[in-house]
C-alpha cells in the first residue's frame, strides 16, 4: 500500500461525494451546513451509485473508464445537479446557531455511537492490510475488474471464460475505476474502497434517520450491524453481496421515509440506489420487485398519487440495466439462471418445505446475525398490536416477499443443494433482509412510542 494509491483512492471518493451533493442539492436543497454534513453519507452513496452506473453504460457502449473520463463524468453529474438546484431556487446552506436538544438517554446513544466509530476504526485496521481471500473475489469479481483496467473495456473473450459471465458489472467497474486512480491493480489498497463504502452506508442511514430517531434508538442498531459475525466476515471482501445490501437497504429506507412523509426528494435516493442495486447483482432485480410490490400494496388507498412515483422511478432505474443485458445477450454469453418450466416446478414441489426451512434457518441464525431480524419483527409486531400501521405492514411484506423469493431460488434451481452451506447464494442473500431489519427497526420503534404518547 503506497501513499500515492491511498491519495488517489481518496480523491476518487471525494469526486463521488461531490457528485452526490450536487444531486441531493437538486432534489431538496440544503438549509444549513449542518444538513450538508448530516446528509454527506447519503450523498456519497448516491454519488457513487450514479457515477458508477453511468460508467457501466460507457463500458457497454465501448468507451473507457480512465481517470479523465471518470473525473469528467462525476463533475458532469455534480454540475447537472447544481444547475437544476439553481434553476429550481433550492436553498443554499447557511451557518446556523448550535442549540442543544434534550433527548431521553442521550448518554446511552452517545456511547453506542462512540463504540460504532471504534468498530469502524477496527475495520480500517483490517482493510489496509487485507488481500482478496474469498473464492468468488479472486476467481471472477477482481479478475473482471483487472480486465477492464488493463484492456480498457469489456473483453468479450475473457468474460466468456470466467464464472458468472452475465453478472451485472457495477462492482468490477467500481474496482477498475479505483485501480486507475490508484495507478495500479493494487488488490490490498482496494479494500479501503470497501471500507469507505461501509462508512458511507453507516453515515447514510444515520443521516436519514437522525431528524426522526433519537440517538438512543439509532446508534445501538447500527452498532449491532457492525458487530454481527457474518457482516464482519464479508464486509471487506471484494464481492458484490455487501455492496448490493448497502444500495438496496438505503433505497428501502428512502422509500420507507417517503411512505411516511411524502417528501418527493426522497425519490431521488430511492431511484438512484435502486438502479445501483440492480446493476450490482442479479438478486438486485428480485429485491427491487419485492420492494415495489410491498410499497404498492401499502399505498392502495393513495394509488393515484403514489403508484406512478413508486413504479415510474423503479422503471427508470431498471432501464439502466437494459444495455448490459443487450450486450451479453447479443454475444450469447452463458451463465444466466435457467428458467424452470411449470412441469419442472411441479415435479420438484417437494423441495419447497426444505427450501423455506433453509431460508428461515439462515435468516434467524444468531451465530451469523445475532438477533437482528427478531428485533425488527418484534418492533413491527408491537406497532401492529397498537395500531394498524403502514410502515409495519411495508416491512413485513418486504420480508415475506424476499423470503418467498429466496425459497423460489432454492426450489427452482435443482442444482443448488438443500443445505445451509455457502454452496448456495442464500447465506449471502439474506443479509439484505437482516440489514433492512436493523435500519427500519428504529423507525418502527419511534412510531410505537409516538402512538403510545398519542393514546396517553
Amino acid at each position: 500500500m503506497s501513499a500515492h494509491a491511498v491519495l488517489g483512492l481518496l480523491a476518487l471518493n471525494l469526486l463521488y461525494l461531490v457528485a452526490g451533493l450536487g444531486l441531493v442539492w437538486a432534489a431538496r436543497g440544503f438549509a444549513t451546513w449542518g444538513e450538508v454534513l448530516r446528509l454527506s453519507g447519503l450523498a456519497y452513496l448516491v454519488g457513487t451509485g450514479a457515477t458508477v452506473v453511468l460508467a457501466t453504460e460507457i463500458l457497454v457502449f465501448g468507451g473507457p473508464v480512465t481517470v479523465p473520463a471518470v473525473v469528467a463524468l462525476a463533475l458532469l453529474v455534480a454540475a447537472g445537479g447544481a444547475a437544476v438546484a439553481i434553476r429550481l431556487h433550492r436553498p443554499r446552506p447557511r451557518l446556523e446557531t448550535w442549540s442543544s436538544r434534550r433527548e431521553p438517554l442521550l448518554l446511552v446513544g452517545v456511547l453506542a455511537a462512540t463504540l460504532a466509530v471504534l468498530c469502524l476504526e477496527a475495520f480500517y485496521r483490517v482493510a489496509h492490510l487485507q488481500g482478496p481471500e474469498s473464492f468468488d473475489a479472486w476467481a471472477f469479481w477482481t479478475a473482471k475488474a483487472k480486465a477492464i483496467y488493463f484492456f480498457g473495456g469489456l473483453d468479450e473473450q475473457l468474460f466468456r471464460t470466467l464464472p458468472g459471465a452475465t453478472y451485472p458489472i457495477l462492482l468490477p467497474t467500481l474496482h477498475a475505476i479505483a485501480f486507475h486512480f490508484m495507478g495500479a491493480a493494487d488488490t490490498v489498497t482496494l479494500h479501503l474502497q470497501d471500507w469507505l463504502l461501509m462508512v458511507g452506508f453507516v453515515g447514510a442511514v444515520a443521516g436519514l434517520l437522525r431528524p426522526r430517531v433519537p440517538l438512543v434508538l439509532l446508534w445501538p442498531f447500527l452498532l449491532v450491524m457492525l458487530v454481527m459475525p457474518e457482516f464482519g466476515a464479508r464486509a471487506l471482501q471484494p464481492q458484490a453481496d455487501v455492496l448490493l445490501d448497502y444500495f438496496f437497504v438505503a433505497s428501502t429506507l428512502a422509500l420507507a421515509l417517503w411512505l411516511l412523509e411524502r417528501e418527493d426528494w426522497l425519490l431521488l435516493p430511492y431511484g438512484v440506489l435502486l438502479a445501483a442495486a440492480m446493476s450490482t447483482k442479479r438478486e438486485g432485480q428480485l429485491f427491487a420487485g419485492c420492494l415495489v410490490a410491498a410499497a404498492i400494496i401499502v399505498t392502495w388507498k393513495d394509488k393515484r398519487r403514489a403508484w406512478p412515483r413508486i413504479v415510474g422511478v423503479a422503471a427508470i432505474a431498471f432501464a439502466f440495466e437494459i444495455p448490459w443485458r443487450i450486450w451479453f445477450s447479443s454475444r450469447h454469453l452463458g451463465g444466466e439462471t435457467p428458467g424452470a418450466s411449470a412441469s419442472q416446478l411441479w415435479h420438484d414441489v417437494g423441495r419447497i418445505p426444505s427450501s423455506l426451512r433453509i431460508v428461515l434457518t439462515l435468516l434467524f441464525d444468531p451465530s451469523l446475525w445475532l438477533i437482528a431480524v427478531p428485533l425488527g419483527l418484534a418492533a413491527a409486531a408491537v406497532l401492529l398490536v397498537r395500531r394498524f400501521d403502514r410502515l409495519a405492514v411495508f416491512y413485513l411484506l418486504l420480508m415475506a416477499f424476499t423470503v418467498a423469493g429466496f425459497t423460489w431460488i432454492l426450489w427452482s434451481i435443482t442444482a443448488l443443494p438443500l443445505e445451509t452451506s455457502k454452496q448456495t447464494p442464500i447465506p449471502r442473500a439474506v443479509g439484505a433482509d437482516v440489514l433492512a431489519s436493523l435500519v427500519l427497526a428504529p423507525l418502527l420503534l419511534v412510531e410505537v412510542f409516538r402512538r403510545r404518547r398519542a393514546v396517553e
